[in-house]
């Protein structure tokens, strides 16, 4: 398994692209949401936006950032645990954060990779049928 392959090239894109919006949406002093939602949705919609547009797989490309993102979403909720400002209740509460938030991350990484290939098909190509994609 390479970075350098399509799907990982576009939810890297899509992940980095989803930065300065997550930023602005999670601003002060009245956040809309947190950054593990911008980072889980925003991602992997534009990894699959950015898939679609080069007729690669959306989905795969939007499970990958949503991957990603769900192994950074709970940094938010650890870091005071790693800086000894807290201490967690048990590792098991930590592990079990950790692959919850993996896990919903793929999820919804899969769901919106494809709604973000599916109204980039429809942007590009109105009235057409959303056109099957090449594979990695």
């Amino acid at each position: 398994m390479s970075l350098s392959t399509g799907a990982w090239r576009f939810a890297l894109t899509g992940f980095l692209a989803s930065l300065p919006i997550t930023a602005v949406l999670y601003s002060p002093p009245n956040p809309i949401w947190t950054t593990g939602a911008g980072l889980v949705l925003v991602g992997p919609f534009l990894a699959g936006a950015v898939a679609a547009t080069y007729s690669s797989d959306p989905g795969a490309a939007g499970i990958r950032a949503g991957f990603i993102g769900g192994l950074l979403t709970p940094l938010e909720l650890f870091v005071p645990v790693f800086l000894g400002l807290t201490h967690p209740k048990s590792l098991f509460t930590i592990v079990f954060t950790l692959a919850l938030a993996v896990g919903i991350g793929l999820l919804l990484g899969l769901v919106f990779g494809y709604v973000g290939g599916w109204v980039t098909a429809t942007a590009l190509s109105p009235g057409e049928p959303v056109r099957a994609h090449r594979g990695d």
